[in-house]
């Protein structure tokens, strides 16, 4: 991913969690930033509607 880019947004079907490899991620409406060794999306995945709680955005290029 580059910076900028969006993963997912708030409210989007959750089909996937994300490990990151590298790089520096944001969780924007909680302003929580994720780094090289988190996962991401995994509660969508719990949430009863399967949806997107948050929207994620690449704060700095990485793999995931």
């Amino acid at each position: 991913m580059n910076a900028g880019d969006t993963l997912f947004h708030k409210g989007d079907k959750a089909d996937a969690m994300y490990y990151l490899i590298s790089g520096r991620y944001r969780l924007l409406e909680l302003g929580i930033e994720l780094k090289t060794g988190d996962v991401a999306g995994e509660l969508g995945l719990l949430s009863p509607k399967k949806a997107r709680t948050q929207t994620l955005q690449c704060v700095e290029s990485g793999e995931l």
